[in-house]
């Protein structure tokens, strides 16, 4: 295999602007012609002269390197379908994102195409990024490294100022949902909340909270239930897309409050009763986009014991261990 002493500083290079480039060379071994086909108004550019210098040097003497205007009517889906008798290359500038450029190249020995993608910063000079596209190029048939690639393969850009470039993952997710149960006398509503960070791509663990209020006629009192525990969200199907289906754990305590107050009363009677609670719901989300999703959770809650209302000695309400649960709401991940 051909190594050339300058291939370190060749690997630094970046790009700026929105052009297309084709390129055409005979097979390793006995590689002896490279083409690089290109718009005429490129024909003179910086960045060219370095992609023909780079691909020199990078192949060696026994490669001749010469220049042909690209033929305006071709395109990617077109060539694509082509087989070619010969090594291929063919680069083209991404149509969103005008500092990526895709690299299309067909190995003959096993009549495939290949591709890969190539990122550079918007602040790239143009003699940079043509060395670095050259070597690319050039290294795709020297090494005669035949890519084991499902797609495209992102080849990153040196991090500058040696600070490593970190993915910006977002973490974190911040819900916020009106909150449903029933039945009977359990009939109540209010607001639930949680935080929780993602522990694994699909799992996220965290904190919540729930504040209902409700009504007992027969027992002439109103109700309030708070809690705090622990929630878990697990995305179950599918793995990737905007819209998911998983469960939703929440375990912990539960305040559960009755105020009694009739005609006859000096003053309102209050009971009240911590008790350990379960919530286990099934929940349907979509991403509205990268960073907000809207959700409903449908479900049931359970409180490890019963409750009694009793009024002057008599049972008037009953709240029991199992209810049904619902909640609608809105996430955000940062």
């Amino acid at each position: 295999m051909f190594k050339c002493p300058r291939l370190e500083p060749i690997r630094q290079g970046r790009c700026r602007f929105l052009t297309r480039v084709r390129l055409s060379c005979g097979p390793v071994p006995g590689l002896t012609v490279l083409v690089i086909a290109l718009a005429t108004n490129e024909i003179g550019s910086a960045r060219t002269a370095a992609i023909v210098t780079t691909a020199h040097q990078v192949l060696g003497d026994q490669v001749s390197v010469r220049l042909e205007v690209l033929d305006a009517e071709l395109d990617s889906q077109t060539l694509m379908n082509t087989h070619p008798t010969s090594a291929y290359a063919w680069l083209s500038w991404d149509k969103t994102n005008t500092h990526l450029a895709h690299l299309e190249c067909f190995i003959p020995s096993a009549h495939r195409w290949v591709q890969r993608d190539v990122a550079f910063a918007p602040q790239d000079p143009d003699i940079e990024s043509g060395r670095t596209l050259g070597f690319v190029i050039a290294s795709t048939y020297v090494d005669g490294i035949e890519y084991q690639t499902k797609t495209r393969e992102q080849v990153p850009r040196k991090p500058e100022s040696g600070k490593p470039e970190v993915a910006r993952q977002k973490r974190f997710e911040l819900q916020g949902a009106a909150s449903l149960a029933g039945l009977r006398d359990a009939t109540s509503m209010g607001a639930w909340f949680g935080i929780q960070i993602a522990v694994a791509k699909p799992l996220h663990l965290g904190a919540a909270g729930d504040i209902r209020f409700g009504t007992v006629g027969k027992a002439q009192s109103s109700e309030r239930f708070i809690a705090t525990g622990v929630v878990g969200t697990l995305r179950v199907w599918p793995q990737s897309g905007r819209a998911w289906l998983g469960p939703q754990m929440f375990i912990g305590a539960e305040q559960v409050r009755y105020s009694h107050f009739s005609g006859d009363d000096l003053q309102t009677v209050t009971q009240t009763a911590w008790v350990p609670r379960l919530d286990l719901l099934g929940i349907a989300a979509w991403e509205v986009s990268n960073t907000s999703q809207v959700f409903l959770g449908l479900g049931t809650n359970y409180r490890f014991g019963q409750t009694d209302v009793f009024v002057r000695g008599f049972e008037r309400a009953h709240l029991p261990a199992w209810i049904a649960i619902a909640r609608v709401g809105l996430g955000t991940s940062f």
